[in-house]
This record gives structure tokens, C-alpha cells and sequence, in this order.
């Protein structure tokens, strides 16, 4: 009698470890579990957050967009108005570069769910000439559109610039952004046009 007592209370104690041992390995699957999707959680929310776009991003954004759009018809004047080899080779270079920066900052703003201002390719786009750093007038567009041969070159190239300078300008609006994106295009803005600023001058002071 005393035997099967014995037996019953391992079977049952023997139960009662197995349970525990699951319990065990439920709770720490669990645990971990949660540990991991807070993990996945900061992840995520730290990429969210460095993808962010605050009101001067956005800004900064809507003004180099249309800013960019005039220095592209701006080049496209210089490529069907001027025959300066040099002339020509930086105008589709700068629309090379400022062109797909453009689609760039688009698919930022829509991301954001921000909407960005046309520039009508002529003038400022809507925008003031005082707010767009360096940007011409639909007046002076036109009297650029109308010159030829070396007035031309020589127009273009003051305009462009000043252009050049008012970008640069326009980017101590993100100077302390936390948007990585946006702080990679303001280092590519003051490193190209710098360096273009430089290279127009001395083309001018060679016409």
C-alpha cells in the first residue's frame, strides 16, 4: 500500500516539474519576445524619426525646389543660346545635378504629406524674389532668353551665380536639421556650387 502511494506521488510530483519547466520556457519566450518588439520598436521609431521632415526641412524644401527649377531653364537657355564650350558644359552640368535633386526633394515633401510650390520654370515660381535668395524675375528671364553670343554668356553667367550664392545662402535654413537627407543635400548644394561660384567667375573674367 505504502508502495503505490509512492508511485502515485512521483507520477503526480513528476507532473507538477514538467508543467514548470514549460511555464518556465513560456514566460522567458514571452519575455524575450517583448524585450525584442521593444527592440524592433526603438528601431523603428528612431528611423521614423530621423526620416522626419520639421516645418523648416519642409521649407527649406518647397523654396530649393523651385529655386533648382529656374536654374534648370536657366541652363536650358544657355544650351540653345550660347556656343561657349565652357558655357555649355556647366549649364548640363548644373542640370544634371540640380535636375533628378529636384524629383528628390518632391518624393520628401509627398512623404511628409507636404505639398510643394510649382515654379513655372520663368521667375519665382509664386514666390518673391526677396524670399528666394538670388532667384531672377520673370523680366530678367525674358532679357536673358533674348540675348545671344557673348552678352548671353556673360548675363547667364552673373545670374547664375548670384543663384549660386542665394542657395547657399538658403542653406543655413537646415544647418541644425536632424534629417539625415536633408543635411547630405546641403553639404552637396555648398560643395558643387561653391566650387561652381568659383568656376563662373573665372570664366568671366576670360570672356
Amino acid at each position: 500500500m505504502q508502495i503505490n502511494v509512492d508511485k502515485k506521488t512521483g507520477l503526480l510530483l513528476g507532473i507538477i516539474a514538467v508543467l514548470l519547466v514549460l511555464l518556465g520556457i513560456f514566460l522567458f519566450r514571452g519575455s524575450d519576445s517583448d524585450m525584442g518588439a521593444r527592440d524592433m520598436g526603438g528601431i523603428m521609431e528612431n528611423q521614423s524619426s530621423s526620416a522626419s521632415m520639421n516645418s523648416s526641412d519642409i521649407m527649406f524644401s518647397q523654396m530649393m525646389i523651385a529655386h533648382h527649377e529656374q536654374a534648370v531653364t536657366m541652363s536650358d537657355l544657355a544650351l540653345e543660346n550660347s556656343t561657349n564650350k565652357e558655357v555649355l558644359t556647366l549649364a548640363a552640368e548644373i542640370k544634371a545635378a540640380q535636375s533628378p535633386e529636384i524629383v528628390l526633394m518632391k518624393s520628401w515633401l509627398d512623404g511628409a504629406g507636404a505639398e510643394y510650390v510649382m515654379g513655372h520654370g520663368m521667375g519665382t515660381g509664386g514666390m518673391s524674389t526677396d524670399s528666394m535668395n538670388g532667384m531672377l524675375s520673370d523680366d530678367e528671364i525674358s532679357v536673358l532668353k533674348s540675348a545671344k553670343g557673348s552678352a548671353f554668356d556673360k548675363l547667364f553667367l552673373e545670374a547664375m551665380i548670384a543663384h549660386h550664392e542665394g542657395a547657399i545662402q538658403m542653406t543655413e535654413m537646415v544647418e541644425k536639421s536632424n534629417n539625415s537627407e536633408i543635411k547630405a543635400l546641403r553639404s552637396a548644394i555648398l560643395k558643387t556650387q561653391s566650387a561652381e561660384i568659383s568656376q563662373m567667375k573665372a570664366m568671366l573674367n576670360s570672356l
